[in-house]
């Protein structure tokens, strides 16, 4: 069972590049800019999340512990491996594009690359934490034991992070946004992405969670119904719609007519593709340290499913 589901995290991460960019103009440097990042950066966020997945996983149990202090000192880790991973993508690209008179701006290639990596990983601390706290929740023999661990791993974490690097780090990422202003996308998302992929996520997460389950047990009809619903244009609508508002509160002024605001598309999807992700880390390793559980999640899981796809054909009945 580990092996299978260690497999597909790794699947996980190597299919980024088939998020679809189908829907703009070619002429576009930030959208080609974007097809490049797509394209590439699989193989090498994979090689980031092997060399930093305990960070990232430190990072989310804090934050599931509501140890935030801890949470937001230890973000400055993965802050700095988001600069590995930019600095990789543009390395990559001036290899592939010799001519720097029909080159896009190095700068565009490392503000989408900042912007996929902050969409992906966003994503898989809220998957990560989210699960740590459903389970807590459920389970609350295991929480004082799971939050002494965290504890233990931040402490040992934090004392080899030279804050003053990781500060620079963070503060580099939002003025690297102000790049593109026209593109403002990018700074909203960065600021409100995960906001408005929460509202998203609220309102479907049987779903999700049931995709997840349908991948664990190798229920392929089922995973595969559920993958197609949750990466629907329907939800990426959805999460525009709640993107868009919270920026009109917030005075960000995103333009809802604008072709470009369609990069909301991609981060949805990188969100969604993060959350799974931190979902199966967390049940791998729960499986390992909480064994005592296993049998009641073998029990809940299928059932868990089945309900949910019960719902789920009955709602596809009602839009026929």
């Amino acid at each position: 069972m580990l092996t299978k589901i260690k497999t597909i995290l790794l699947s996980l991460i190597l299919t980024l590049c088939f998020v679809s960019t189908n829907a703009f103009s070619a002429s576009d440097k930030v959208i080609q800019a974007l097809e490049f990042v797509m394209s590439h950066q699989g193989n090498i966020l994979s090689d980031i999340f092997k060399k930093n997945q305990d960070a990232w996983q430190t990072v989310a149990r804090n934050t599931a512990c509501k140890d935030k202090e801890e949470a937001k000192r230890l973000f400055g880790v993965i802050v700095n491996a988001q600069k590995n991973y930019s600095d990789r993508v543009v390395k990559a690209y001036t290899q592939e594009n010799s001519d720097t008179t029909k080159a896009l701006p190095l700068e565009l290639i490392r503000d989408i690359s900042n912007f996929t990596y902050r969409n992906y990983v966003q994503g898989y601390l809220f998957g990560y934490s989210y699960r740590a706290k459903v389970y807590m929740h459920f389970y609350p023999q295991i929480k004082s034991d799971f939050c002494d661990k965290a504890a233990i791993a931040a402490s040992a974490m934090l004392d080899q992070i030279i804050e003053e690097k990781t500060s620079s780090a963070s503060h580099d990422y939002v003025k690297q946004l102000k790049l593109y202003r026209d593109y403002r996308i990018l700074k909203v998302n960065a600021k409100l992405g995960q906001a408005a992929f929460y509202n998203v996520f609220r309102h479907h997460s049987n779903y999700v969670d049931s995709y997840v389950y349908a991948l664990i047990l190798n229920k392929k009809q089922e995973a595969s119904a559920l993958y197609n619903y949750v990466r629907s244009n329907e939800l990426k609508k959805e999460f525009y719609r709640s993107l868009f508002s919270l920026s009109s509160k917030k005075a960000y002024h995103l333009k809802k007519n604008d072709n470009r605001s369609l990069l909301v598309n991609d981060a949805y999807i990188l969100r969604l593709q993060g959350y799974t992700l931190g979902f199966l880390n967390f049940y791998t390793q729960m499986k390992t340290e909480y064994p005592e559980l296993n049998e009641i999640m073998a029990k809940h899981q299928p059932e868990y499913l089945a309900k949910n796809m019960k719902k789920f054909n009955d709602l596809q009945q009602k839009k026929k």
